[in-house]
């Protein structure tokens, strides 16, 4: 997490989304609202967009009523792959 929050440094937009985002999971009952399930890599995880291209990989630890940010980061940084054709 702390080497893609330093490549997401020069990007102001997606360091705000991700405050803003933190900062809603703070005071909310269930984070997961926030996010959409994953699969594959980041099975029991959720992700949400900070930016059109960025985004948020997270887990809730529902029983330490805990959310862990696990990455950030564009699709290709995040899954190791570009979907478009």
């Amino acid at each position: 997490m702390a080497k893609a929050l330093k490549n997401l440094k020069g990007n102001a937009p997606a360091m705000d989304g991700l405050v803003r985002i933190m900062e809603d999971m703070r005071i909310c009952k269930d984070p997961a609202v926030f996010g959409k399930r994953k699969r594959w890599k980041y099975s029991e995880c959720y992700g949400v967009h900070l930016t059109k291209s960025v985004s948020l990989i997270y887990k809730v630890d529902y029983a330490s009523h805990t959310v862990y940010a696990l990455d950030v980061g564009d699709h290709k940084w995040l899954y190791g792959r570009d979907n478009r054709s």
